[in-house]
């Protein structure tokens, strides 16, 4: 099953996608803009709340310009003696090598410590951008719709299906098809089955719903970053 959040939602918003009014994380929250935060409450949109999101930087993938640092400066330096140019693919695999580990090291530590020092100097200031948390009854999944692997392989020997239901398969093979009885009427909801699978910081997660209302209002003011399939109800 999915996991339970405890706390605010902290993301480097410095990766969010840029033009985009919605976004899915790689643990599947979604996020939205302050921009379809207002278009949601002024239209009153039913079956959700939103979540604060903080900022917070994670710097260890960033790009390293070993000239700007002492560490990096000796590793060039070292690397000439051999008359290996940093330019080469042959540099990659020097500084690979278990002999330049602890100096390796201490360059990724000079190169985050600088990039924190920036952003702090920086000030930047940071677009809005909120949680969307589902407050609705969750809606039943029922047939005919279909989970699976993939297209005609529908993991009939139930490799990732929960014996006790919460997780339908992998992901889903069909149209959907909701219980009409299950669904509270909110304009947000989410499936009551989940589809995916636990590994990393993803996990099993829910099918996110949007009723006809919202989707036109999506439309209609061309937000960016959703797409929509059509689901049924039965």
């Amino acid at each position: 099953m999915g996991a339970k959040q405890v706390s605010d939602l902290f993301l480097d918003l410095r990766k969010i996608p840029k033009g985009k009014d919605l976004a899915r994380m790689l643990a599947d929250e979604y996020v939205i803009s302050q921009r379809l935060a207002e278009v949601l409450s002024d239209a009153k949109i039913t079956g959700f709340k939103l979540g604060a999101v903080r900022h917070r930087a994670f710097f260890d993938d960033d790009p390293m310009r070993l000239e700007l640092l002492e560490a990096g400066r000796q590793l060039l330096s070292q690397a000439e003696r051999p008359g290996i140019s940093k330019n080469s693919w042959g540099f990659d695999v020097w500084l690979n090598r278990a002999e330049q580990r602890d100096l390796v090291q201490q360059a990724w530590q000079e190169n985050r410590e600088r990039l924190q020092k920036r952003e702090l100097g920086g000030r930047r200031n940071f677009s809005t951008w909120y949680q969307l948390l589902i407050t609705s009854v969750p809606v039943s999944v029922v047939p005919p719709t279909k989970f699976g692997l993939e297209p005609f392989d529908e993991d009939f020997e139930g490799k990732y299906r929960c014996p006790f239901g919460h997780v339908a398969g992998l992901g889903v093979l069909s149209e959907v098809t909701l219980s009409r009885a299950s669904w509270d009427g909110s304009d947000l909801a989410v499936t009551k089955e989940m589809v995916g699978v636990r590994g990393g910081v993803g996990r099993p997660h829910p099918i996110l719903l949007a009723s006809r209302k919202l989707r036109r209002l999506l439309t209609d003011h061309s937000v960016r970053g959703f797409e929509a399939e059509v689901a049924h109800l039965a």
